[in-house]
């Protein structure tokens, strides 16, 4: 803006200094003629100057505008930005959690399916040392009702 003023000031001073000089060659009447001439002409380039810099100042009001409407939503968008970040690293973290915890039951179930095994093997041994048993019982039981009971035996079981 205040380069328009000293361009407007610039030219009428042009437009006067070349009144002037023109003055001082000439005589007097055709100096005064020549500045009537020229002095509609610097008020019309004056006017287009004004005009233009009237112009020039609407458009840099509505570039000052939308920079300010830009620097609005700037703003906006930093903001949703960081709340963007902020939920990101909660899941990030979350995340983390998450796996330790799958990790930790992995471990967990790993450990059961050892102890299962475990009490499989147990379970077949005691099967194992249950058919035995009951095989010896049998074979007991086979040796009894062979023989006949003696009544000092008879008294032993009373």
């Amino acid at each position: 803006m205040a380069k328009r003023i000293s361009i407007v000031f610039f030219l009428s001073f042009l437009v006067c200094s070349m009144v002037l000089i023109s003055c001082r060659r000439r005589d007097d009447s055709s100096k005064a003629a020549e500045a009537l001439v020229l002095l509609p002409k610097v008020q019309r380039d004056l006017e287009n100057a004004r005009s233009s810099m009237n112009s020039l100042s609407e458009q840099l009001r509505m570039v000052q505008f939308e920079r300010d409407q830009l620097a609005t939503q700037l703003r906006q968008l930093t903001s949703a930005h960081e709340d963007a970040a902020s939920i990101a690293e909660t899941a990030g973290q979350s995340i983390s959690e998450m796996t330790a915890k799958i990790n930790e039951q992995s471990e967990r179930i790993k450990y059961l399916e050892d102890e299962i095994d475990k009490l499989n093997s147990t379970i077949e041994e005691q099967r194992a040392t249950i058919s035995q048993q009951q095989a010896t019982i049998a074979e007991l039981v086979g040796l009894i009702e062979q023989r006949p009971v003696t009544q000092e035996q008879q008294g032993i079981t009373d």
